[in-house]
């Protein structure tokens, strides 16, 4: 990760990476312009929290649409009943 930094470091103004060792790790570089001349800071992100979220967004969607479709279903099965309900009596 260090020698990735210090690639960003270098002149080119503003970009990001992701690093692939450690994984889920993104780096970005901005230059910043000052009196004396330019300073290039480096910050390191963690994607670990944003792609558990996404799992746990999946899961959760998963199940809400598995209790829809069980919901949907008894609603159905209840009103073709009562609507045949006639017919069957006949």
């Amino acid at each position: 990760m260090t020698r990735i930094a210090a690639h960003l470091a270098g002149p080119g103004g503003r970009r990001c990476v992701t690093a692939s060792e450690p994984a889920g790790v993104r780096l970005c570089a901005r230059t910043v312009a000052r009196t004396g001349g330019a300073v290039t800071v480096v910050t390191a992100l963690d994607l670990a929290p944003y792609r558990s979220s996404a799992d746990t967004l999946l899961l959760g969607s998963l199940a809400l649409d598995a209790v829809m479709l069980g919901c949907t279903y008894a609603v159905t099965r209840l009103a073709v009943g009562r609507a045949l309900r006639p017919v069957h009596a006949a």
